[in-house]
């Protein structure tokens, strides 16, 4: 790949923007292969690419061996802010965010229940009227920390608590 090309897919996901690629690249894990689509001077290409990490933080570099091109590209976030694992958007209403997608199956939403289609209504008690009330509501959370989360399925209010789990340190002896 080169400087200009213009990525406008990973694996299934298309790519409209910085956060985009940063959900596509989200949902797979490091050592995974995907195909990359891009636009090189208007015309469309792919490269069959193999997402890397970084110990450090977390950044992923995908290269196409055999290719008539052999460079890495990083993406590189902030992995020490805990995440609710999921994507959400305001509804008509005002009344709460809509859950759009939950990452997987290991996100912390996940495992304490939520759903898609799900709506978020109060976060620790705070009403949520719109995504930039529940991203308030959780930008001074540590990992450890326990959220009370309301919401409502099938107009049946529900509360649950959502654990963002710890780094947890591991040694080979």
């Amino acid at each position: 790949m080169k400087e200009d090309d213009i990525i406008t897919k990973i694996g299934e996901d298309k790519i409209a923007g910085p956060d985009d690629v940063y959900k596509a690249v989200g949902k797979h894990k490091p050592d995974e292969k995907v195909v990359i689509t891009y636009l090189r001077d208007g015309k469309q290409a792919t490269a069959n690419v193999t997402l890397g990490k970084s110990d450090q933080m977390r950044v992923y570099s995908w290269n196409a061996p055999g290719a008539d091109f052999n460079r890495d590209f990083s993406f590189a976030w902030n992995s020490n802010k805990p995440r609710l694992g999921i994507s959400a958007q305001d509804i008509e209403e005002g009344n709460g965010v809509k859950i759009i997608d939950i990452d997987d199956e290991d996100a912390p939403a996940a495992k304490a229940g939520l759903k898609e289609d799900d709506v978020i209504t109060q976060v620790n008690g705070k009403a949520i009227t719109s995504t930039d009330d529940l991203k308030q509501s959780i930008k001074d959370l540590k990992k450890g920390d326990t959220v009370k989360i309301t919401y409502k399925r099938n107009n049946q209010t529900q509360t649950v608590d959502v654990k963002l789990p710890k780094d947890l340190k591991t040694v080979d002896l």
